[in-house]
């Protein structure tokens, strides 16, 4: 793979406060272990950005976010007996269910097909025997479909085109060869690790970005270490430009972002390196980038597998966050330097991450891996859910739907516009090393309370402009020339029964419909749990999204009993069951209390009305009361003669002889018991039975 120079990362001072998150695993159905590859994003169009791991780097187990913040798992099952090394996500068959692309080490490349939730197919791609590393989705060659790419280690990287139901195996997306390596003709073009698709020269088209490095290659000029740049000449054609942009810098670099660090509209770049330290590379407003590293702070070295650029304290600014062999969080202070903060504390290394949105609530969250080497599982370190604990800065969020663009609207930028300066925010899937991060794109906006304009560029070229956007909110938008509101009418009760349905209608003057569920109508029937929204169009062809509406049902639970006790006792004893809080207890027994105490062998339970008059039944208790031995009866000879031996019999051959009546130890078990005395004496007999269970043990 590569050499790693490992250098120690400098200190730096600052008064900054860190942003915290709490670690929020007991959300997660279960304990997980990834390797590398970890994913974060909206997987069925529901609005809720869902968690899929890569447990033990073989096992995809998508967990569904629900609008209450906690998650529901769902196995699909292995990709391959083999650790993967690359994974990205996205919908490449427009159905609105996220797919899943993921390789390693020659062992295939492989698609998890999903149809619906739990509902999905498996097939491996052409030409898949390859060294995958990252790999993405992107609309390649902008016919609206999602197209495949994967990084190869030891060759030239591979592409297939996505036709709307299948990938194609296509070299010709990108002439990956159409550069300068004419001092290195034997050259393989092997080296190929981080990508990026980003319109990094903000022309309207999407461009490639490559970050280099091979192992045991010491020449800085071999091209199989050399970053690469792939424009987008828009005509079908690309040319790699990465030296004359400024990209090359002659190292080994592993991964490669692009983000805003100063808000001027324009997409700068980090670059993680394991010869040197990491790079932050200043856009001057046209795809020219300049080395500002020192100046900013973040010129430390280590181990990076994985970084990316993201605002975490919402405080208008992208932040930085690497993980890999190293953990290091900067937050940008605002004025083009970076101060670190201690902010993840796990007792161990966070190794790789995703970043999305837990509750919608527009903080950015991180599911971290803590695993070992590049794609290994820490078994004895599970993956965290670190969520943020937010603060008073405001925020806005787009979650973005194409039509002529592809569905998942990968490609499409945001701006916006005001006091702040202009932010900017892209649809990716894919980044870095394996991750893919949310679909949204969020922005913090500090103390600011006004946006000027927020303009969405589509990947078709289409535009849409919303004046003014209100914040500390989602908006959910579609790809159309204008958009405009729509609100939904429903009772406030969203809590039915079984066999009960309410109506959910769109107000407003609209000529054409498209709800969640399938309807074309103004209005739906809801009689099951979900969640349901619109989007409606006007005669003007201006779209609108409604919020979205979350309908529960009222399933059976059967009541907790809760047990006080052994149910399995001797006589005289008892054991206590109590109900839940509430009222309508319904004993087996016949009692109405919350508790009741059972003295008596026989099968209990408890009996609940719901709040749809249904009887819900406890599970059953079986009570076991043992019958108690009696009391043995002794027989005394008639005379007894001091000093001399005689024989006591009793009426029970488990008889326990005792000498002292607290005794717990007796003399002599058995029907009869020789002894002498010298003067009047006591002793204390007991008899037991044994129900093989546990021992009963009669008066003394």
């Amino acid at each position: 793979m590569r050499n790693l120079i490992l250098l120690c990362a400098l200190a730096f001072a600052g008064l900054t406060q860190a942003q915290s998150f709490s670690n929020a695993s007991s959300l997660l159905p279960n304990g997980y272990n990834s390797g590398n590859c970890v994913g974060f994003t909206d997987m069925n169009n529901d609005g809720y950005d869902d968690i899929v791991v890569l447990d033990q780097s073989k096992t995809i187990k998508v967990l569904y976010q629900d609008g209450a913040g906690t998650f529901e798992e769902f196995d699909y099952g292995d990709v391959s007996s083999n650790n993967q090394w690359g994974m990205t996500i996205g919908d490449y068959d427009n159905d609105g269910h996220k797919d899943i692309f993921a390789g390693g080490a020659y062992d295939g490349v492989h698609v998890k097909h999903i149809d619906a939730v739990g509902v999905f197919s498996d097939f491996d791609l052409d030409n898949g025997s390859m060294f995958m590393q990252a790999c993405n989705f992107a609309d390649i060659d902008g016919d609206g479909q999602l197209d495949a790419f994967g990084c190869h280690d030891d060759a030239l990287s591979r592409m297939w085109r996505g036709n709307g139901t299948a990938l194609d195996y296509d070299q010709e997306l990108i002439d990956l060869t159409s550069y300068d390596f004419s001092d290195y003709p034997n050259t393989d073009h092997s080296g190929n690790y981080g990508t990026v698709f980003s319109d990094f020269d903000n022309d309207g088209d999407i461009d490639l970005t490559i970050a280099k490095c091979r192992q045991f290659v010491n020449d800085p000029f071999d091209p199989r270490r050399v970053n690469q740049i792939w424009l987008n000449n828009g005509d079908g054609t690309w040319s790699e430009v990465a030296e004359e942009r400024g990209l090359v810098l002659n190292e080994q670099s592993w991964t490669v972002d692009y983000a805003d660090y100063d808000n001027d509209g324009d997409w700068d770049c980090f670059l993680t390196n394991h010869s040197t330290t990491m790079k932050l590379l200043e856009n001057d407003g046209s795809g020219y980038f300049t080395d500002i590293t020192d100046a900013s702070g973040l010129n430390f070295s280590g181990f990076a597998l994985q970084a990316k650029l993201a605002d975490f304290d919402n405080d208008g600014y992208v932040d930085v966050l690497v993980s890999g062999g190293i953990h290091r969080y900067f937050r940008n202070n605002g004025d083009g330097t970076f101060t670190e903060d201690n902010t993840f504390s796990a007792g161990d290394t966070m190794h790789s991450f995703a970043l999305g949105d837990v509750n919608r609530d527009g903080s950015m969250d991180v599911y971290a891996s803590y695993g070992n080497g590049y794609n290994s599982p820490d078994n004895g370190n599970d993956d965290i859910l670190w969520v943020n604990t937010g603060n008073d800065n405001h925020w806005i969020a787009f979650d973005l739907e194409g039509i002529v663009s592809n569905k998942d609207a990968v490609g499409t930028k945001v701006v916006l516009t005001g006091d702040f300066g202009t932010m900017i925010r892209e649809v990716r899937a894919g980044e870095s090393y394996g991750i893919t991060n949310t679909f949204a794109c969020m922005f913090g906006l500090g103390d600011h309370e006004v946006i000027e304009t927020a303009t969405i560029k589509w990947p078709s070229g289409m535009e849409t402009i919303i004046e003014n956007p209100a914040i500390d909110q989602y908006h959910n938008l579609l790809e159309a020339p204008c958009m405009t509101s729509v609100e939904l009418s429903y009772p406030s009760n969203l809590t039915l029964c079984p066999g009960e349905s309410i109506e959910i209608a769109a107000t407003g003057d609209f000529v054409s419909y498209a709800w969640s569920n399938g309807s074309t109508e103004p209005a739906i029937m809801v009689g099951e749990a979900g969640t349901y929204s619109v989007t409606a169009y006007d005669a003007d062809g201006c779209a609108a999204v409604s919020d979205m509406v979350v309908v529960d049902i009222i399933t059976e639970a059967a009541p907790q009993v809760q047990v006080t006790g052994d149910l399995t006792f001797c006589a005289g004893s008892s054991v206590e069951f109590i109900g839940p809080n509430g009222d309508g207890w319904s004993w087996s027994n016949g009692e109405t209390t919350q508790s009741i105490v059972v003295t008596e062998s026989g099968v209990y339970s408890l009996a609940l009305l719901d709040a749809c008059g249904n009887e819900n039944q406890s599970e059953e208790f079986a009570v076991v009361v043992l019958d108690a031995p009696d009391v043995p009866v002794v027989t005394v000879p008639a005379a007894i003669v001091a000093d001399e031996p005689f024989i006591l019999t009793s009426s029970s051959e488990t008889t326990r002889w005792f000498e002292e009546e607290l005794a717990s130890e007796p003399v002599h078990v058995g029907l009869t018991y020789e002894t002498s005395i010298a003067e009047n004496t006591t002793l204390w007999v007991e008899d037991i039975a044994d129900s093989g269970m546990i021992q009963a043990e009669g008066g003394r």
